[in-house]
């Protein structure tokens, strides 16, 4: 049965479309340079500028298709907002276009810093984090971080032209790691700095597509805090904190490194394991449980539940993803009503 796209699947794809005319146009600036600058020193830099541009426009291209066949998420709370961003960013390179026509070497630096200002962009910059991770050919905009490096090592080679390009390109290098910066906050937990809920969709979702690619299961365990309240109530909320951040330290510590962990809310942790076995799973779940029972936070005891599941993926990444969810949330709540401090699987249900 065919897909029935949702206002969430939409509004990727207006996103998406939305970035590559961002891309269509930077090309048209950058392909007009290369030709006008064809004889100058500088069109090594211009050719190059122009490759990058061209090869963006094919990896959002691949990236629409992906939208349509509802692989790729929606990874911003206000997509709205994003959108509106985005069609002013594109305005503000359309003004370029008529200004980049017929000018010398001069000029073309500085509208060149002008038009990658307007792309460093932190909600382009949260997107870029995203599809780095895509397991898909033709994705050449995993070059973007290269792209953005080369264009700086180019501008700086030139900056002797003018005090306002050696300015300018000093001003979007800053910019450009604050919105590095800012884009990693939207995703990590400010408290235990690993994941939140949206930076765990994000990472995961390439992650399940690779595993569908190579027929291989994935697994989720969803963690709790056995009784958080009767902590916060007794010793405080700061010594509630204190215990969100020795769990979450532990649980770092004990799974893989190519594993993904991240705050699912509260007092409730989420381990996305990939390749996975049921018994694997259920080991390393263990293996946390116990590590946490036997070590005290500041003397005091601290007990988790944890419920765990392991299928191979048979459906798109989302669906995968929230019905694993869905599962070990199920099972987390059967070992909180059986006693606490246990793990429980579909192999491992109380008799």
């Amino acid at each position: 049965m065919a897909h029935m796209a949702n206002k969430e699947d939409k509004e990727v794809l207006e996103i998406l479309e939305l970035c590559k005319s961002l891309d269509e146009k930077s090309y048209i600036i950058y392909n007009g340079f290369s030709t006008l600058f064809k004889n100058e020193r500088s069109a090594p830099f211009w050719d190059e500028m122009a490759t990058y541009k061209h090869d963006h426009i094919k990896s959002w291209d691949t990236l629409i298709e992906l939208s349509k066949l509802n692989i790729i998420p929606q990874i911003y709370e206000n997509p709205n907002e994003v959108k509106k961003n985005l069609i002013n960013i594109r305005e503000r390179i359309e003004d370029l276009l008529p200004e980049s026509i017929n000018i010398n070497d001069d000029r073309a630096f500085i509208i060149a810093c002008r038009l990658e200002f307007y792309l460093i962009h932190p909600a382009l910059e949260s997107l870029m984090g995203y599809i780095k991770n895509i397991p898909f050919e033709g994705l050449a905009m995993l070059s973007y971080e290269k792209h953005i490096d080369d264009f700086f090592n180019g501008i700086e080679s030139f900056s002797h032209y003018s005090p306002e390009l050696q300015l300018l390109s000093e001003v979007i290098k800053v910019l450009w790691q604050k919105n590095k910066h800012l884009a990693k906050q939207s995703s990590n937990d400010t408290l235990t700095g690993i994941f939140n809920r949206r930076g765990f969709v994000n990472a995961i979702t390439p992650l399940t597509m690779s595993a569908m690619a190579r027929r291989q299961k994935t697994g989720i365990m969803m963690l709790d805090v056995d009784n958080f309240k009767n902590i916060n109530d007794l010793f405080g909320h700061s010594y509630g904190d204190r215990v969100l951040m020795f769990i979450a330290d532990i649980i770092r510590k004990s799974i893989r490194t190519f594993d993904v962990v991240a705050r699912y809310g509260g007092d409730e942790f989420v381990v996305f394991i990939s390749p996975c076995e049921e018994e694997l799973i259920y080991d390393m779940a263990d293996n946390i449980r116990q590590t946490i029972n036997s070590t005290s936070e500041k003397g005091k005891k601290v007990t988790i539940s944890i419920g765990v599941e392991c299928r191979k993926v048979e459906d798109s990444p989302r669906i995968h993803i929230d019905d694993s969810i869905k599962v070990a949330d199920k099972y987390l709540y059967v070992a909180k009503n059986n006693g606490k401090n246990k793990v429980i699987s579909i192999n491992h249900l109380p008799k």
